[in-house]
């Protein structure tokens, strides 16, 4: 009997010093840092029956220390299957999801969200994606938890419990705030504790808010109107507006103030910190006057005159000119004067015209004997002076001629 005792003693010894190491070991692995608060992926299930499940079957799971039965019966309407569980006399059984796999390898779930007291109690729940003639190879009941979120006062949407199975990790959202970012979940409201998305209990989680940083976006403009500041969350985006024009100017874009001699830009731009922007505008262009030189050529009657006309517009002309004995009659394209200028002709490349001439008529005829008023006035003067050029030498003969007879 002693050695007997000792074996048991020992039996239990061992037994206690690997049971200890398995806890050092889960927890371990379980509660690494400070996120304590959480088991390992992988919970087991409650109860696991391993047998055919069909319409109106009834079942024990296969650990027959725990006081439960499963039935699968055909609801109402006969269009699905519902999961009946019913707890015969052990603990509570908490709120759980049933995971039934069927004949061809397809996981269907029955959910629990209310727990099953002791005492013939039964929970029962729709078999979701089912239809009256699915059959099951396997079914295990798992604890479920549910993920409450707390928002802190913040954000602009709300968050809805998430109930996951125990122990498995819940895809944690991300709120936004306008004025707000945020910083992740944490298990304490004094947010201390992060949490990483793994939960052993039903739990609420707070959310870590910190207020944006503002910057201001500033704008000015030599002409036009500049828009006024704009204050926005440091790395929002500021559409920069488009000045369009201001009377012959005409808006490019903007440039950062002080950087000169960069490329404008307009669009969107992302506000990292306080910032002026200066307008770029871009004044008229004086336009390019193509000019054609227009000569005018007199035709015989003195020099040729050129001036320049701008291309495409009608030719301005100069002054008439003159030339004795002749009329002039106009201009003309040809020298010849048979093609006649057109006020209304635009000067499209280098032109020449050319005066035409009208001779002068005499007032009588060349051959005529008649002499012309001009040629008596001539004659008359001529006439007087050897006349007088006569009577002086005359008197100059009787003079020396009275001297001789007195001598």
């Amino acid at each position: 009997m002693k050695i007997q005792v000792k074996e048991t003693l020992a039996r239990r010894r061992t037994v206690f010093f690997l049971t200890l190491a398995a806890i050092v070991g889960v927890c371990a692995f379980t509660f690494s840092g400070t996120q304590n608060y959480a088991w390992a992926e992988g919970e087991g299930p409650i109860a696991t029956w391993n047998r055919d499940l069909t319409p109106e079957s009834y079942s024990f799971p296969d650990d027959n220390g725990l006081n439960l039965s499963l039935s699968i019966a055909r609801a109402s309407s006969s269009d699905y299957l519902e999961a009946h569980i019913t707890n015969n006399g052990g603990d509570t059984i908490p709120p759980s999801v049933l995971e039934l796999t069927t004949n061809d390898g397809q996981t269907l779930i029955a959910k629990f969200t209310d727990p099953i007291p002791n005492g013939g109690q039964t929970g029962a729940s729709s078999i979701e994606g089912s239809d009256a003639n699915t059959r099951f190879t396997k079914a295990e009941l798992y604890e479920t938890v549910t993920v409450t979120f707390n928002m802190s006062s913040h954000g602009t949407q709300i968050i809805n419990p998430i109930t996951i199975k125990k122990g498995t990790s819940v895809t944690l959202p991300q709120p936004t705030d306008p004025n707000y970012d945020f910083g992740g979940w944490f298990t304490d409201e004094s947010l201390t504790t992060s949490f990483n998305g793994t939960a052993a209990t039903s739990m609420t989680v707070y959310a870590k808010w910190t207020k944006k940083e503002k910057v201001t976006v500033s704008f000015e403009s030599e002409f036009g109107t500049a828009p006024e500041a704009v204050t926005v969350n440091k790395g929002e985006i500021v559409e920069l507006p488009n000045l369009g024009t201001d009377g012959d100017y005409t808006f490019v874009g903007w440039i950062m103030k002080g950087s000169e001699g960069t490329n404008p830009f307009i669009g969107e731009y992302t506000a990292k910190e306080n910032i002026t922007f200066t307008a770029v505008w871009e004044a008229p262009s004086t336009p390019i006057i193509e000019m054609v030189d227009v000569t005018f050529d007199m035709n015989g009657h003195g020099d040729s005159v050129t001036k320049q006309t701008e291309k495409g517009k009608p030719i301005t002309l100069i002054d008439d000119p003159t030339a004795e004995g002749y009329t002039f009659k106009g201009w003309t394209y040809d020298k010849e004067g048979k093609q006649a200028f057109d006020p209304k002709k635009n000067a499209d490349q280098d032109t020449t015209l050319y005066a035409q001439w009208e001779k002068n008529a005499d007032s009588a005829p060349t051959n005529s004997t008649i002499p012309r008023t001009g040629d008596n006035q001539m004659a008359l003067l001529a006439s007087l002076c050897f006349s007088a050029a006569a009577l002086i030498a005359v008197g100059i003969a009787l003079a020396a001629y009275r001297k001789r007879k007195h001598a």
